[in-house]
């Protein structure tokens, strides 16, 4: 008995962390300048911290100087930082001068049809956040609002 207890949480603790190694699906997003932008091109870099975001969104608005105070720390380490829009058309330019008047520099993608980020395993729920390494394993997933010491914790599992 105490053989098959320890051969189930065997087994369990090994599902757990394959479901943590999910692989991340591929996009292909426009930019706010009118550049497409793959998801694959960004992990030759290295690492993806991709939020996935809207300028209606107090929680997520409140969150993203958490996310450029990694950007500023982490872009000479090889980490991209990303940000998602899923504004409809009519009001991506409020999430780009959102950006724009508080200096943030991180890339803004376009997701107004929420393709990727249903890809994702979302909806219209945001912030939704996701770390992905560069051999395109989701390290870590968040619905709901994050902390810079949360974010630093992740991002230096995998950034050496």
């Amino acid at each position: 008995m105490k053989k098959l207890f320890i051969f189930i949480l065997f087994c369990l603790s090994i599902s757990l962390y394959c479901q943590d190694l999910k692989k991340a699906p591929s996009f292909r997003l426009e930019n706010t300048d009118g550049k497409i932008i793959e998801l694959d091109s960004l992990l030759l870099k290295g690492p993806v911290l991709l939020n996935f975001w809207a300028s209606w969104c107090k929680p997520c608005k409140e969150e993203l100087p958490e996310f450029n105070k990694i950007s500023n720390e982490y872009s000479g380490k090889g980490l991209n930082v990303i940000l998602v829009t899923i504004d409809k058309p009519s009001t991506v330019s409020k999430a780009k001068s959102f950006l724009k008047t508080k200096g943030f520099n991180m890339e803004l993608l376009k997701d107004c049809d929420l393709k990727v980020i249903k890809s994702f395993g979302g909806g219209e729920s945001v912030p939704y956040t996701f770390l992905i390494d560069k051999d395109k394993h989701i390290t870590f997933k968040k619905k709901g609002q994050t902390s810079y010491g949360e974010l630093l914790k992740e991002v230096n599992k995998i950034i050496k």
